[in-house]
């Protein structure tokens, strides 16, 4: 029992590890404009040697300098940790996720990020909770070019209609949601396997709210394997 708790306080002091190492940053965009986002680079990194890259969307709220550290620390750390990505966090500049100029922003995010480590393009992720998991569908669908996968979380699909999807999509989302319900990620997910799409799938949580984010970090940490077997297939 000692054995299993002392393991137990070793995995969490891990986890605050990680979380713990965040910076919180900023840059100018091409337009001049602030951009702040938080960052967690893995202990190990090498700039000789190319790390994945996760681009983490924040949830709702009144954003504050660097608010999207807490989703950091919250759900992508604890839920992602296997993947030993450098995380990339921005602030919203434009409220929704889903509009063109917070899409440029996190674009823009990705090409400074590219510049100042040294990142695999084959080995991208774009993931989100709540508002960052609309996020999440609508940039990742208008940009399959830029990732390798992503993951919506809590969020219900923003994608237009006739969108092809070529990106393998791992949609999380818990039935016991009644702030955005399952209802409409079930019915577009099930609309695509009904054109032969087989590269999006749904996980579904049972009995936890919308607004506990970290019970959702051990979802995400199952679909860690799910990543790298796609990561496995790269072209690296």
């Amino acid at each position: 029992m000692k054995r299993l708790i002392l393991i137990g306080m070793l995995c969490l002091l891990n986890s605050w590890a990680m979380a713990a190492n965040v910076l919180d940053q900023a840059f100018a965009s091409k337009s001049g404009e602030k951009i702040r986002y938080s960052i967690l680079v893995p202990v190990d990194y090498d700039p000789k040697t190319p790390k994945p890259l996760i681009v983490a969307l924040h949830y709702g709220g009144k954003v504050t300098p660097h608010y999207a550290r807490g989703l950091i620390k919250v759900l992508i750390a604890p839920g992602l940790r296997e993947l030993n990505a450098i995380v990339v966090a921005p602030d919203s500049i434009a409220g929704p996720w889903t509009n063109e100029k917070n899409e440029s922003m996190v674009l823009e995010l990705m090409d400074f990020i590219s510049e100042k480590y040294n990142i695999d393009k084959e080995k991208t992720l774009l993931t989100g909770f709540s508002m960052g998991g609309h996020g999440t569908w609508y940039i990742g669908s208008r940009n399959q070019d830029r990732f390798s996968a992503i993951i919506p979380v809590a969020g219900y699909p923003t994608v237009e209609e006739g969108v092809n999807w070529t990106v393998p999509v791992y949609a999380i989302h818990s039935r016991a949601d009644t702030v955005v319900p399952i209802e409409a990620t079930e019915k577009y997910v099930a609309a695509q396997k009904g054109q032969g799409n087989e590269r999006i799938m749904l996980v579904t949580v049972d009995n936890v709210p919308h607004f506990r984010t970290k019970s959702f970090a051990v979802p995400l940490k199952n679909a860690a394997p799910w990543v790298k077997e796609i990561w496995s297939q790269s072209k690296n």
